[in-house]
């Protein structure tokens, strides 16, 4: 048996948090994946209980992004780590450094919430995250940027629910924000899923707009051998195939 292998079993009898960190540099070295998941999931329960809520994110993170990139038995589910994470934002949000970083605590349980398929309570915390910024200045560039994110996020959760009406509503002020800001990257995902919304409710002209709008702006920033790229282009040829438009 390899040496993490011998620390990992002696570690579940063990119950060490210094010792799972031991086996847990092993395991990447030798990048062993899904102990190397379980062994974040047990660090993570330690940190869970402390007071040391920074170690908690920084180890439910690197867990959260292996499962994320790889699937397979044996693994801990996105969800452990989602729930790690969104004890440490409940946490920070009791004792915020400011009022953004209240705002961000919210946002971040919003995302953790839509990845746990707890739409609503998603669409709460995007609200709240909204609330909270309107309260700061608002001709601060760092403060824009963050409501025009929120009001994207909470648009996506509306799309998930169905609700395309306030998702078109909340797609189009974020637009607006980020077109202000000049901020292209954002305002090409912005496009993209107005896009996709508006061609849902039957408005397929508009919706074709703002995708070949998409478009050009994803082959400025990208190029066009991109997964984005190829996204939107076939939206595009989608919609054209029912306008007609060949």
């Amino acid at each position: 048996m390899r040496e993490a292998d011998t620390l990992f079993a002696q570690n579940q009898k063990m119950q060490s948090c210094e010792s799972y960190k031991q086996a847990l540099k092993l395991m990447s070295l030798e990048w062993d994946a899904p102990k190397t998941a379980r062994c974040l999931r047990q660090i993570c329960s330690f940190y869970d209980n402390t007071k040391e809520l920074d170690s908690l994110l920084v180890y439910a993170e690197r867990g959260y992004q292996i499962t994320l990139l790889i699937q397979s038995k044996g693994y801990p589910p996105v969800e452990d780590f989602c729930r790690f994470k969104a004890n440490y934002y409940r946490q920070k949000s009791k004792f915020p450094d400011s009022i953004f970083d209240l705002a961000d605590s919210y946002k971040f349980l919003g995302i953790l919430y839509y990845h746990t398929g707890q739409i609503d309570s998603a669409i709460l915390m995007f609200t709240e995250n909204l609330s909270l910024l309107d309260k700061l200045p608002q001709n601060d560039p760092k403060t824009q940027i963050s409501i025009a994110s929120g009001l994207q996020n909470r648009a996506a959760m509306y799309k998930e629910m169905g609700a395309y009406q306030e998702a078109i509503s909340a797609y189009v002020q974020a637009l607006a924000m980020a077109k202000t800001l000049a901020d292209d990257d954002l305002t090409c995902k912005i496009l993209y899923n107005l896009g996709f919304a508006l061609e849902v409710t039957g408005d397929s002209e508009l919706a074709l707009d703002h995708l070949q709008k998409a478009r050009d702006i994803s082959s400025k920033l990208h190029g066009e051998n991109t997964e984005v790229y190829a996204r939107i282009i076939g939206r595009i040829a989608s919609i054209q195939t029912k306008l007609g438009n060949f």
